[in-house]
């Protein structure tokens, strides 16, 4: 099953999103788009689920508009915010390679890049 997105997931939503796709891709393939929306309904906590509920029927037709819509709505300041503190408290692991270590920690720093500018973003990195 995918995981339960809340306010206080660490990764953005369309990373979420993205991955809950795949996911129905692959073990829902004979799902019909209600049944994907549902699944995405029975998923979210808090704040998401609130603004799930408030969703245009024009924006419900497919799971990937829900998700566009709910990612539109809820990616921004705050789940940075939530993604830098969990930055902040990242520390590796005793027994974790550092290829584990990074895939926790990557999907954190996107978060919180999300929306910057990339090729500035590489020019202020390592220019």
């Amino acid at each position: 099953m995918s995981e339960i997105f809340s306010s206080e997931s660490s990764i953005s939503f369309a990373r979420w999103g993205e991955h809950y796709l795949d996911y129905a891709e692959v073990f829902g393939q004979k799902w019909e788009e209600s049944e994907k929306i549902n699944h995405i309904k029975f998923l979210l906590r808090g704040l998401p689920r609130k603004y799930f509920d408030k969703i245009p029927a024009n924006q419900k037709d497919t799971a990937a508009n829900v998700i566009r819509y709910l990612s539109e709505k809820l990616d921004g300041t705050r789940s940075r915010e939530v993604a830098l503190q969990e930055l902040l408290a990242c520390r590796q692991r005793d027994q974790e390679d550092a290829n584990q270590f990074a895939g926790r920690v990557i999907p954190i720093v996107e978060t919180i890049m999300q929306g910057r500018d990339e090729v500035a973003l590489n020019d202020t990195t390592f220019g």
